[in-house]
Protein backbone atom coordinates (compact mmCIF):
# COMPACT_ATOMS: atom_id res chain seq x y z
CA UNK A 1 0.00 0.00 0.00
CA UNK A 2 2.69 2.61 0.77
CA UNK A 3 4.19 2.09 -2.71
CA UNK A 4 0.94 3.06 -4.36
CA UNK A 5 0.56 6.15 -2.22
CA UNK A 6 4.11 7.13 -3.09
CA UNK A 7 3.47 6.57 -6.78
CA UNK A 8 0.24 8.56 -6.63
CA UNK A 9 1.99 11.49 -4.94
CA UNK A 10 4.72 11.42 -7.59
CA UNK A 11 2.04 11.20 -10.30
CA UNK A 12 0.26 14.24 -8.88
CA UNK A 13 3.50 16.21 -8.92
CA UNK A 14 4.30 15.00 -12.43
CA UNK A 15 0.89 16.14 -13.65
CA UNK A 16 1.35 19.51 -11.93
CA UNK A 17 4.83 19.91 -13.41
CA UNK A 18 3.25 19.31 -16.83
CA UNK A 19 0.75 22.11 -16.19
CA UNK A 20 -2.16 19.78 -15.44
CA UNK A 21 -4.19 20.80 -12.38
CA UNK A 22 -4.30 17.83 -10.03
CA UNK A 23 -4.78 16.90 -6.39
CA UNK A 24 -4.16 13.71 -4.47
CA UNK A 25 -6.84 12.15 -2.28
CA UNK A 26 -4.68 12.90 0.75
CA UNK A 27 -4.60 16.60 -0.22
CA UNK A 28 -8.35 16.79 0.34
CA UNK A 29 -8.58 14.54 3.43
CA UNK A 30 -9.77 11.48 1.47
CA UNK A 31 -6.88 9.15 2.23
CA UNK A 32 -8.32 5.78 3.26
CA UNK A 33 -11.89 6.78 2.37
CA UNK A 34 -14.25 4.57 0.38
CA UNK A 35 -14.40 4.62 -3.40
CA UNK A 36 -17.87 6.27 -3.40
CA UNK A 37 -16.57 9.03 -1.10
CA UNK A 38 -13.55 9.68 -3.32
CA UNK A 39 -15.66 9.79 -6.47
CA UNK A 40 -18.27 12.02 -4.79
CA UNK A 41 -15.55 14.59 -4.05
CA UNK A 42 -14.27 14.39 -7.64
CA UNK A 43 -17.82 14.96 -8.91
CA UNK A 44 -18.38 17.85 -6.50
CA UNK A 45 -15.15 19.50 -7.67
CA UNK A 46 -15.74 18.66 -11.35
CA UNK A 47 -12.52 16.65 -11.50
CA UNK A 48 -11.59 13.59 -13.48
CA UNK A 49 -10.54 10.71 -11.25
CA UNK A 50 -7.24 9.01 -12.11
CA UNK A 51 -6.81 5.70 -10.31
CA UNK A 52 -5.47 2.15 -10.48
CA UNK A 53 -8.62 0.83 -8.80
CA UNK A 54 -10.45 -1.46 -11.24
CA UNK A 55 -13.59 -1.22 -9.12
CA UNK A 56 -14.35 2.07 -10.87
CA UNK A 57 -14.89 0.22 -14.16
CA UNK A 58 -18.22 -1.20 -12.92
CA UNK A 59 -20.94 0.85 -14.67
CA UNK A 60 -23.61 -0.49 -12.28
CA UNK A 61 -21.83 1.10 -9.32
CA UNK A 62 -20.45 4.11 -11.18
CA UNK A 63 -22.71 4.91 -14.15
CA UNK A 64 -20.97 7.06 -16.78
CA UNK A 65 -23.58 9.81 -16.67
CA UNK A 66 -22.83 10.25 -12.98
CA UNK A 67 -19.23 11.51 -13.17
CA UNK A 68 -16.99 13.88 -15.15
CA UNK A 69 -14.68 11.04 -16.21
CA UNK A 70 -12.54 8.28 -14.77
CA UNK A 71 -9.09 7.26 -15.97
CA UNK A 72 -7.96 3.78 -14.94
CA UNK A 73 -4.20 3.30 -15.05
CA UNK A 74 -3.36 -0.34 -15.91
CA UNK A 75 0.40 -0.62 -15.75
CA UNK A 76 2.52 -3.36 -14.16
CA UNK A 77 3.51 -2.68 -10.56
CA UNK A 78 7.12 -3.15 -11.64
CA UNK A 79 7.19 -0.17 -14.01
CA UNK A 80 9.53 2.62 -12.97
CA UNK A 81 7.75 5.65 -11.53
CA UNK A 82 9.31 8.04 -14.03
CA UNK A 83 8.09 5.94 -16.96
CA UNK A 84 4.62 5.62 -15.47
CA UNK A 85 4.34 9.36 -14.89
CA UNK A 86 5.58 10.20 -18.39
CA UNK A 87 3.07 7.82 -20.00
CA UNK A 88 0.17 9.07 -17.86
CA UNK A 89 0.99 12.72 -18.54
CA UNK A 90 1.34 12.05 -22.29
CA UNK A 91 -1.98 10.20 -22.37
CA UNK A 92 -3.84 12.82 -20.32
CA UNK A 93 -2.57 15.55 -22.65
CA UNK A 94 -3.85 13.74 -25.73
CA UNK A 95 -7.32 12.81 -24.46
CA UNK A 96 -9.91 15.35 -25.58
CA UNK A 97 -12.35 16.67 -22.97
CA UNK A 98 -15.28 15.32 -24.99
CA UNK A 99 -13.70 11.85 -25.00
CA UNK A 100 -13.27 11.96 -21.25
CA UNK A 101 -16.55 13.46 -20.08
CA UNK A 102 -18.85 10.82 -18.59
CA UNK A 103 -16.61 8.00 -19.83
CA UNK A 104 -14.06 5.60 -18.44
CA UNK A 105 -10.63 5.64 -20.06
CA UNK A 106 -8.30 2.68 -19.59
CA UNK A 107 -4.59 3.55 -19.92
CA UNK A 108 -2.31 0.60 -20.66
CA UNK A 109 1.37 0.60 -21.63
CA UNK A 110 0.61 0.29 -25.35
CA UNK A 111 -3.07 1.19 -25.55
CA UNK A 112 -5.75 3.69 -24.56
CA UNK A 113 -9.30 2.32 -24.47
CA UNK A 114 -12.53 4.23 -24.00
CA UNK A 115 -15.61 2.80 -22.30
CA UNK A 116 -18.23 5.22 -23.49
CA UNK A 117 -21.74 5.86 -22.37
CA UNK A 118 -24.03 4.33 -25.01
CA UNK A 119 -25.65 6.87 -27.31
CA UNK A 120 -29.41 7.36 -26.77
Amino acid sequence: MPRRRGTAAVARQGLRDAGIDSVHAYDVALGGKSDPEVLAKAILDGRTLITRDLGFTDPRRYPPEGHPGIVIVRFPETIKKASLIRMVVDAVRTIQDDDLAKNVVILEPTNVRFWRKPSP
